[in-house]
């Protein structure tokens, strides 16, 4: 009756995903707490542009994306140890090498393939946008949350920008951040579901 359930961890990658999958949530509570009484909330952000260049270059030129990402954090380190914030040349050259990277594989193929799908691409974005706007007019008036907060916290989009502009927006941040990090945990948690009903 729960075999849809229970099939996928019969294959050894699930069960190395879900062992992973443990420790991370172990560990990311412990460290996730004292990141948040430190105020140091936006850390993992700062580092993933921090580290983001040498993991580009190292994928460009065939190294270990590990090393890369150790060379640049140190880089960036003996750099100006009393820096605030990351100089805004590495973020700009990691976005550089990103899109070298993501601008490889476009290709003739890729738009005619488009080309053939920006129909039902377009409503679903719109669509998205306007559930989403939807469900914040709602949260809204039950009085629940202020209207920046709602609609940033439903919007789709990545959770640390979406979260960065609604500090800008004067919207609850952790809250925000709450309803995309639960969003994200929904997705991976639906998807083995979803794929072994439909994804075959």
């Amino acid at each position: 009756m729960i075999e849809w359930l229970t099939k996928p961890l019969t294959y050894e990658f699930m069960q190395r995903g879900l062992l992973a999958s443990t420790l991370v949530g172990v560990l990311c509570a412990v460290v996730g707490c004292y990141v948040v009484l430190r105020g140091m909330a936006f850390l993992g952000d700062a580092l993933a542009h921090a580290i983001l260049p040498g993991v580009a270059i190292a994928y460009l030129v065939g190294g270990n994306l590990l090393i890369g990402a150790l060379v640049a954090a140190v880089a960036i380190r003996l750099l100006d140890t009393k820096a605030k914030e990351i100089p805004y040349i590495f973020g700009f050259l990691g976005q550089v090498f990103i899109g070298l990277i993501i601008g490889g594989g476009v290709t003739l193929e890729l738009f005619e393939h488009l080309s053939k799908c920006w129909i039902p691409l377009v409503i679903s974005m719109v669509g998205f946008i306007f559930i989403g706007l939807g469900f914040a007019f709602l949260i809204y008036k039950m009085g629940y949350l202020d209207f920046p907060t709602a609609y940033l916290g439903t919007s789709p989009g990545a959770m640390s920008a979406i979260v960065i502009v609604g500090v800008e927006y004067g919207a609850n941040g952790a809250i925000v951040a709450l309803f995309h990090f639960l969003r994200i945990i929904l997705v991976l948690i639906t998807a083995p579901i979803v794929f072994y009903f439909w994804g075959r």
